[in-house]
């Protein structure tokens, strides 16, 4: 979950994410994309990918993972959406 707080934006076009994930049985390592995007004219348009690939436990801010998006245009209603690389679908008919 990341909530409002852990996403900012400053005035120099850069936006930054902090936060934590840890990923119940994860055998084969973590991997998770982190991506900035905004629908704009009914269309998902992306503004910057970041990647995490370990576990990082909910501990002080300190501890938690930190990652900058640059080219950030001033605005508002951006969304995160996050993607695990690591889970495997199995998928029977």
């Amino acid at each position: 979950m990341v909530s409002s707080n852990s996403f900012s934006k400053s005035t120099t076009k850069n936006a930054s994410l902090k936060g934590w994930q840890e990923i119940g049985n994860a055998v084969d390592g973590v991997s998770v994309k982190y991506e900035v995007i905004k629908t704009v004219n009914s269309k998902e348009v992306l503004y910057g990918t970041g990647y995490v690939n370990r576990q990082v436990p909910e501990r002080p801010s300190s501890d938690w993972f930190y990652l900058v998006y640059s080219d950030v245009p001033d605005d508002s209603s951006y969304r995160i959406k996050f993607t695990d690389l690591k889970t495997v679908a199995i998928i029977r008919f």
